[in-house]
Formats: C-alpha cells, structure tokens, sequence
C-alpha cells in the first residue's frame, strides 16, 4: 500500500512539473519569438518551429536560441544552412535565457509539436501582428505554483493514508 501510495504521489509531483514547465516555455515563446517565428502557423521572418525537436537536437536548439550568430562563426554547418534559408536575416540574441528557460522553451516545442497544427495565418496577417519585445524570463511563479500545487496534493494524500490507518486500528 504505502509503494502505490509513494509511487502515485511521485507521479502526481511529476506530472504537475511537467505541466508547468511546459505552460512556462510556452510563456517564454510567447515573450520572445512570436514576432519572428510561428509554431504551426507558416514562415513569418524566421522558420516555423512546429516540429523543430524532431528536426534538430535539444543542445543544438538551445545553443542556437542563446547565440546563432556565434554557432554559424564557428562553423556549424546547420546553423548557416538555417540562416541561409531565412534570407540572412540574424536572429537576436537571447542570452538572457536561464538553462532552466531554455529547458521550458524546448518542453514546448516538444509538447506544441506532438499537438495539431493551427491553420496557417496568411502572410498579411502575420506580417502586420507585431509583438513587442520583452526581456523578461520565465516568471518564477510558474514553477512555485506548480511545486505547491503537487505538494498539497501530496499533503492530503498523506492525511488519507494516515486517517486509513488510523480506521484499521480502531477495527
């Protein structure tokens, strides 16, 4: 009982993490790419990201999110075909992006990818919507709700297991 018990409570903590990693990678797309790039939408300036994880490796994306303009210096063959294809056109720098943001950002990509594609807006749409630049991070309420949402949850799994037995007892 008390294995089930820790193995569903270890599930519960995880799952709300996953959940919440995913909501903030998500926020940082949101705050920093959608003026260049759409995800399932079409080419805007930069690629369309739908489907990116499956299409690069996670280091290779973070690296080229942090800094595609030192990857394509120092050779790297993917990021100047990349920057070939997108007319040229530098993408900025996000070296203000934590390990733990750029683990967010590719969660999302990961988890937008496996979801269906959006239609495609049209180019006059997406030309015209202009999204203002922001530096900021992922706040770090995301991560502290999603910490204390799965330990009440773990609080009142607990006081359940302990009122159980407290009945086996009293039988």
């Amino acid at each position: 009982m008390k294995r089930i018990t820790l193995t569903l409570l270890i599930s519960v903590y995880f799952s709300v993490l996953a959940w919440s990693q995913v909501d903030a990678g998500k926020k940082i797309f949101e705050d920093n790419c959608t003026s260049c790039h759409s995800m399932g939408g079409g080419k805007i300036v930069g690629p369309d990201l739908q489907g990116v994880t499956e299409r690069r490796k996670e280091d290779w994306i973070k690296k080229f999110v942090v800094n595609s303009q030192a990857m394509i210096a120092a050779g790297d063959a993917e990021a100047k075909a990349v920057f070939d294809e997108n007319g040229q056109i530098p993408m900025p720098e996000h070296g203000h992006l934590k390990e733990a943001d750029l683990n967010a950002l590719v969660d999302y990509f990961k988890s937008a990818s496996a979801a269906p594609a959006p239609a495609a807006e049209s180019a006059t749409t997406a030309e015209t919507t202009e999204q203002p630049a922001q530096e900021s991070t992922v706040p770090t309420y995301f991560y502290v709700f999603g910490t204390i949402l799965a330990l009440i949850t773990l609080g009142f799994l607990l006081i359940i297991l302990k009122l159980i037995n407290l009945i086996k007892k009293f039988k």
